[in-house]
C-alpha cells in the first residue's frame, strides 16, 4: 500500500495522508496552482504593456536580464497556457512588478511610503546610500 503525503498550506500546516488511489485529486490540486501562477504570468504581461508601455518582447528582456536567464517568447507562451510555471525568482518578479499596477487597477492610489512598506512586508529590503534595494529571492 502506498500513501502520499501532502501538507496543506491553507490548513495551517496539517498534514493530509492519503492512499495512492487519490493520486487523481493530487495532481488536480497541483493543476489548480499552475492556473493560479498562469494568472499572474497573464497579470504581468498586462501590467508591462498597460501599466508600464513595455512591449512583450520588452519585457521579456528586462525579466531575462533582472533574472539572470535566457527567456523566449515561446516560454512566456508555455507559463501563459500553464505548461510550465516559472521559477520562484521569476514570479517574484513578476509579483514586484504586477502589484503596484494591481492596486492602481482597483482603484486604490497608494503613496511610495506605503508601497516601501508593502515591499518590507513581501522581500528582504536592504537600504544603502538612501536608495532602496529589494532581494527578489
Amino acid at each position: 500500500m502506498r500513501y502520499i503525503f501532502s501538507s496543506n498550506q491553507r490548513r495551517h500546516g496539517d498534514i493530509i495522508v492519503a492512499h495512492a488511489a487519490n493520486c487523481t485529486r493530487l495532481a488536480e490540486h497541483r493543476a489548480k496552482g499552475k492556473e493560479t501562477m498562469r494568472q499572474l504570468v497573464e497579470s504581468w504581461v498586462e501590467a508591462e504593456k498597460t501599466g508600464y508601455g513595455n512591449t512583450l518582447g520588452d519585457a521579456i528582456k528586462a525579466l531575462s536580464k533582472e533574472c539572470g536567464i535566457t527567456l523566449t517568447h515561446s516560454r512566456v507562451a508555455e507559463w501563459r497556457k500553464g505548461k510550465y510555471t516559472p521559477s520562484p525568482k521569476v514570479l517574484s518578479h513578476m509579483l514586484y512588478r504586477v502589484y503596484p499596477w494591481t492596486l492602481q487597477k482597483v482603484g486604490l492610489r497608494a503613496s511610495e511610503a506605503q508601497l516601501d512598506a508593502i515591499e518590507d512586508l513581501l522581500w528582504k529590503v536592504n537600504v544603502t546610500g538612501g536608495e532602496r534595494n529589494i532581494e527578489l529571492l
